[in-house]
């Protein structure tokens, strides 16, 4: 559990440096947090979609969730599909071993917010 904590701390440590943006919101970290773990499993269950196996009945989808946690129009189909635009094109920018996935998980945070602020996808 402690090694838990350890990460988490680590990772807010992280996207506190990598966006200015990402401090000015209280609730940014965990929005962020849900995205690095949607990119995660895009980036997986893509991979897995590549080897020949899909429609696994097991890839979670956390669309919802961040979306209603960012306080975006989670029931609107422009911005669920602007969500999977941005998370299809940033998974396949993680790359293993480096901080790939807090800069992308961060990038995505930061274009949600800026829909949000100048209302451009309802």
């Amino acid at each position: 559990m402690e090694y838990i904590s350890l990460c988490f701390k680590f990772d807010y440590m992280k996207a506190k440096k990598s966006s200015s943006k990402a401090k000015r919101h209280p609730n940014a970290f965990s929005s962020i947090r849900l995205i690095q773990e949607e990119l995660k499993s895009r980036k997986f269950f893509n991979l897995l979609r590549e080897v020949g196996l899909s429609d696994c009945i097991y890839e979670p989808h956390l669309g919802d969730v961040i979306l209603t946690s960012m306080k975006l129009n989670s029931g609107s189909d422009k911005m669920n599909n602007y969500f999977f635009e941005l998370i299809e094109r940033h998974s396949r920018k993680i790359r293993p071993y480096d901080d790939s996935l807090i800069k992308q998980a961060t990038e995505v945070y930061e274009k949600l917010q800026s829909t949000k602020k100048h209302g451009r996808i309802i």
